[in-house]
């Protein structure tokens, strides 16, 4: 069987406000059809797994282990998962400081 092309990595782009703070929102950019859709989500908002998965930078698979450990909230909202920006936030501040620590007792 031959092996299909691999498309685009994600379809979805999230750049996060500067400077960083608690009141930091972010835009999501969706590529649909060969349309750019953006939208900007403010610090009380919420986002989309495959969003979460563009903005850590992993996949969403990923993101759904973090919510079923407990790592990353999650609510559901007309049936559907989302997870929180600040929830997003916080597990990003506590990996870049595990990050940090081992680093340090590494080097």
């Amino acid at each position: 069987m031959k092996p299909r092309k691999r498309t685009a990595r994600t379809r979805i782009k999230v750049y996060w406000e500067n400077p960083p703070g608690p009141g930091q929102g972010l835009w999501v950019e969706r590529l649909v059809r060969g349309h750019v859709y953006k939208r900007e989500v403010g610090p009380h908002g919420v986002l989309s797994p495959p969003e979460v998965a563009s903005a850590l930078d992993v996949t969403r698979e990923f993101v759904y282990r973090l919510i079923w450990s407990k790592k990353l909230r999650a609510v559901k909202r007309r049936g559907l998962l989302v997870v929180p920006v600040s929830s997003v936030k916080e597990y990003d501040a506590r990996r870049v400081e595990r990050r940090q620590r081992l680093k340090k007792r590494g080097g």
